[in-house]
C-alpha cells in the first residue's frame, strides 16, 4: 500500500514552489501548493505580454476587468479594445472625469479605496480577522442595534467613534470632525478596523 504520492512527495522537494510576489504586483490568484499569494509584476518581465484561457464561464472576464482596475492604481495607460461593449460598464464603474479623447483615465477616489482595501486585506489576513474579533466585542450594541433597524449611517458614525474612542476615550466625533483638518487631534488607528467595521454592519442589516 502506497502511503505517499508523487504529488505529496513533490511538495517536499527543494525548488519545487517558485513564489512570485514583486514590488508594485497585481494579484493574479494563490500558489496551489503554498497557498501563498500569486503577486507578479509583468513589466519586470523580459516580455510582459499576457492573455487569458479558459472555458466559458470559467472567468476570463472577471480576471481581465479585475486587472484593468488594479492596473489603474498605478501609471499605466489603459488602452480597451471592445467591439463588444462589454467593458463600458466598468470603464464609466472605475473612471472619473473626462478620458480627454484616450480609452484609458483614472480611478475614482471610491474605487481607489476599494480596491486598496482589497488589496490590504489579502496582505494582511491576519490583522483583519484580529480586528474582526476586537469589533464583534467592541461593537455589540451598536451592531445590535442595527439589527433592530437603526440607521446605517448613524450607525458607522457611532462605530467610528467608539473605534477612536478605543485609543482615547476623550474623543468626541462630531467636536473634531467639525474643526478644520489642520486642527483636528485624530487618534491613530489601522484602517483595518474601518474597513471590518463597515462589514460587520453591513452584514447584519435588514
Amino acid at each position: 500500500m502506497r502511503t505517499l504520492t508523487t504529488e505529496s512527495t513533490a511538495v517536499l522537494m527543494p525548488y519545487k514552489t517558485q513564489e512570485i510576489i514583486d514590488n508594485d504586483g497585481i494579484y493574479y490568484g494563490i500558489n496551489a501548493i503554498s497557498h501563498n499569494l500569486l503577486m507578479c509584476n509583468r513589466k519586470l518581465l523580459l516580455n510582459g505580454n499576457g492573455f487569458i484561457l479558459g472555458v466559458s464561464g470559467s472567468g476570463k472576464s472577471f480576471a481581465s476587468k479585475m486587472e484593468i482596475a488594479m492596473s489603474a492604481l498605478f501609471t499605466d495607460d489603459i488602452i480597451i479594445v471592445d467591439p463588444e461593449r462589454e467593458y463600458t460598464r466598468i470603464r464609466k464603474a472605475v473612471v472619473a472625469g473626462k478620458t480627454n479623447g484616450h480609452g484609458y483615465g483614472i480611478l475614482s477616489p471610491i474605487a481607489q479605496n476599494a480596491i486598496r482595501d482589497m488589496r490590504d486585506m489579502m496582505l494582511r489576513p491576519d490583522v483583519y480577522a484580529q480586528a474582526e474579533e476586537q469589533l464583534k466585542v467592541l461593537l455589540a450594541d451598536i451592531i445590535k442595534e442595527v439589527e433592530n433597524g437603526m440607521d446605517m449611517n448613524t450607525a458607522i458614525k457611532a462605530a467610528y467613534e467608539k473605534i477612536y474612542q478605543s485609543v482615547n476615550p476623550s474623543f468626541n466625533y462630531d467636536e473634531q470632525f467639525s474643526l478644520d483638518t489642520c486642527y483636528r487631534d485624530i487618534p491613530t488607528v489601522d484602517m483595518a478596523m474601518f474597513t471590518v467595521a463597515r462589514k460587520l454592519l453591513n452584514n447584519v442589516q435588514k
